[in-house]
């Protein structure tokens, strides 16, 4: 569990679930909890779900979420051909069974290129959460890509490199999620967002699980992260991988951007 306070008010809970060894986090302010008391019914309720890719270590508890929860919208990049998109096609299919009503989104590259600025893809689906009291900033800054550009065609049939790519920001924190994103599309990311200060966070939940491709030299020093988080289950190939993140990290000089 990570916890960054903000303006001395609100925390922020990131809580790492190993669902049957699905990767999966959550993110809620720390102080609900007081709310929730007084609404018993909004222990149930997710605003949210973002699936980065269609791979089952991603997708495998999500039906069991759905049915559990009451789940207001979803979102993934629309892959849903091969291992790991039995679930998400499931959602699709049953969004509006069983007392469910929730809006389904699927996200690709060119909506986020399309815009006029490079600050990323929001709206009220992407970003549903706005209070009086807390308004997280909640922005898609890379989707599915329709067209290769320029990789390798088993990079481009890699869904890794299809990761949805999230922003948050939180008063004065901020977080960059990944998902599985390996080294040709976090060079296509780094090249799109060059000279912006989009990349640069806080926190960063390490690419891959962690693993050698999720995570470069140059990523780093685009994000200068103050804070980094390793997704680890049981079975988890990125145990293997955390000296090769902290060499990273040692070998990247860039100053923290404030």
């Amino acid at each position: 569990m990570i916890q960054l306070r903000a303006r001395h008010v609100w925390t922020w809970q990131c809580n790492h679930e190993d669902l049957t060894e699905s990767h999966a986090i959550q993110i809620q302010p720390a102080t609900f909890h007081t709310v929730f008391d007084n609404r018993p019914d909004l222990h149930n309720t997710l605003d949210l779900i973002i699936i980065t890719h269609n791979h089952i270590d991603h997708t495998r508890a999500l039906r069991a979420v759905v049915e559990q929860f009451s789940v207001l919208r979803y979102i993934d990049n629309g892959q849903l051909t091969g291992t790991g998109t039995a679930n998400p096609n499931w959602v699709r299919a049953n969004a509006q069974t069983g007392g469910r009503n929730v809006v389904i989104r699927q996200i690709a590259n060119t909506d986020v290129t399309s815009l006029p600025d490079k600050n990323g893809l929001t709206d009220d689906t992407i970003d549903p959460v706005n209070c009086a009291v807390t308004d997280p900033k909640i922005a898609v800054l890379s989707g599915r890509r329709d067209d290769n550009p320029g990789w390798t065609h088993e990079d481009f049939d890699n869904k890794n490199n299809h990761s949805i790519v999230i922003r948050i920001d939180f008063g004065k924190a901020s977080f960059i999620f990944t998902g599985d994103m390996e080294q040709p599309a976090i060079e296509t990311l780094l090249e799109w967002y060059k000279d912006t200060p989009t990349l640069n966070a806080d926190v960063y939940e390490v690419g891959h699980h962690g693993s050698h491709n999720g995570t470069t030299s140059n990523l780093v020093e685009a994000i200068t992260p103050k804070i980094a988080v390793i997704s680890i289950g049981q079975w988890n190939d990125g145990q293997n991988s955390i000296c090769f993140f902290n060499i990273t990290l040692k070998e990247s000089h860039a100053p923290r951007a404030p």
